[in-house]
């Protein structure tokens, strides 16, 4: 094979591994809004386009603001977010996760690969749930539980979520009351 050849395949190669990066985390975030909008939880809006956010000093633990590049995410209004229950909130927290492994026949575990492929917000918001309800040492045990159920419960919408896969695919970000109409005239505001 001449060297032409050779980087011809690598090129077709990235760009298979970058459209097929785009996809996951598109279904990764619709994941998420799919799962708020069943549990009433409203947002400003859903993306795929990286971004700068700034994580409050009460989340992380932390003595000044962290800022650092996000792939995407959902975004809220900051000060309105209607908080659910913490098993819901859980959930959306894993609803990423499950969002990602919704063609799979089952939810799967959470390993450390989901932790450094980029799940490690949602998983410590996760966990920070699971402790006020969980025994020391359970949490683990609870993370599967929280999967399993978010993933049982967006697979119930799934036609939605693959709607807004494709729009997210489409546009990059998608405002919450487009979210709402797309998913289901009963949801929109």
């Amino acid at each position: 094979m001449d060297r032409g050849r050779r980087r011809q395949d690598q090129r077709t190669r990235t760009k298979t591994a970058e459209k097929r990066a785009l996809l996951d985390r598109a279904k990764h975030e619709a994941g998420h809004a799919v799962f708020a909008l069943m549990i009433d939880v409203e947002f400003r809006d859903v993306t795929i386009v990286p971004y700068l956010p700034i994580y409050p000093m009460h989340m992380i633990g932390s003595e000044a603001p962290v800022i650092r590049t996000a792939l995407g995410g959902l975004r809220h209004n900051i000060g309105t977010v209607n908080y659910a229950n913490d098993w819901d909130w859980a959930c959306l927290s894993m609803a990423g996760l499950a969002g990602e492994r919704i063609d799979w026949k089952s939810s799967g575990t959470f390993t450390g690969r989901d932790l450094f492929g980029g799940s490690y917000d949602d998983w410590y918001t996760a966990r920070e749930e699971v402790r006020k309800f969980s025994t020391p040492g359970a949490v683990d045990k609870w993370i599967n539980r929280v999967l399993a159920d978010a993933w049982d419960r967006l697979l119930l919408e799934k036609a939605w979520h693959t709607r807004l896969v494709n729009l997210l695919l489409k546009k990059g970000t998608v405002e919450y009351g487009e979210v709402a109409d797309l998913c289901s005239p009963k949801w929109a505001a």
